[in-house]
């Protein structure tokens, strides 16, 4: 789970509204205005910490074929779909809309990779989702079968109401000054006010960048750790450390 930082709604934009004094120039803004604000910085911050930090925004929830999955959605993550309520689950593979509409058409698929019970296949077109573990041979009545599962999928959180005051956002607490830098760049910039633009954008290209270096030393970390499995070679030399990669003197 994330280590919340205990930020409420309420402590955000007074947080927001102290940082911003120090160069205010007789701008005044309302309180609705602030949580839109607060909405969108908390979603920009998502969007960053989302290569890194995406397992801590997933949620699971269950979908039926042809089901608008609602702006929230950002991703999937994993999907186990069933042909009816008896069937057991089965975890569908993901393509993309032109190849659904081949692989689901008998006339237009393969042998090796149509849709069957066993091999299931979803896609995502707009914000719809659909379904099959079968091929026909007239893809528009697809629509009207009883596929249904569950969706494992990175969603951003629900939009705050100017009442939620003690709502806490869902934000890691070493990345509350990413989601503070955001937000006052979005209200100088509201405001008009330019002058310390530069230095919020260079804290934020800043963070950014330790977040992409603590992604590649995760996917070297990993990449080594499934090689273990793997049957060992004696090498002709000896193995060089791979740059990035996090030093094993845990």
């Amino acid at each position: 789970m994330i280590n919340y930082g205990g930020v409420r709604l309420r402590d955000a934009i007074d947080e927001i509204l102290n940082r911003v004094n120090s160069y205010r120039n007789g701008f005044n803004i309302d309180y609705f205005s602030l949580v839109q604000i607060v909405n969108t910085a908390l979603m920009d911050t998502i969007s960053i910490l989302l290569p890194v930090y995406g397992h801590n925004y997933i949620a699971r929830f269950n979908v039926v074929n042809g089901q608008f999955l609602g702006p929230n959605f950002i991703k999937p993550h994993r999907v186990l779909i069933q042909k009816s309520a008896v069937d057991p689950l089965r975890e569908a593979r993901y393509v993309n809309s032109r190849e659904y509409n081949a692989l689901v058409n008998w006339e237009t698929a393969h042998s090796w990779n149509v849709a069957i019970e066993d091999n299931p296949v979803y896609t995502i077109y707009g914000l719809v989702f659909y379904a099959t573990t079968q091929t026909m041979s007239n893809i528009d009545i697809i629509s009207n079968t009883t596929i249904q599962g569950i969706m494992e999928a990175y969603i951003y959180p629900n939009v705050l109401q100017e009442t939620q005051n003690n709502v806490i956002l869902p934000i890691p607490y070493e990345y509350i000054d990413l989601f503070y830098s955001i937000a006052l760049l979005k209200l100088l910039m509201h405001a008009d006010e330019r002058g310390e633009l530069n230095y919020l954008l260079q804290n934020i290209q800043k963070i950014k960048g330790e977040l992409y270096q603590r992604k590649k030393e995760k996917e070297l970390t990993e990449a080594r750790q499934l090689e273990s499995f793997v049957e060992p070679r004696i090498p002709f030399v000896p193995s060089q450390a791979t740059p990035g990669e996090v030093a094993p003197n845990l």
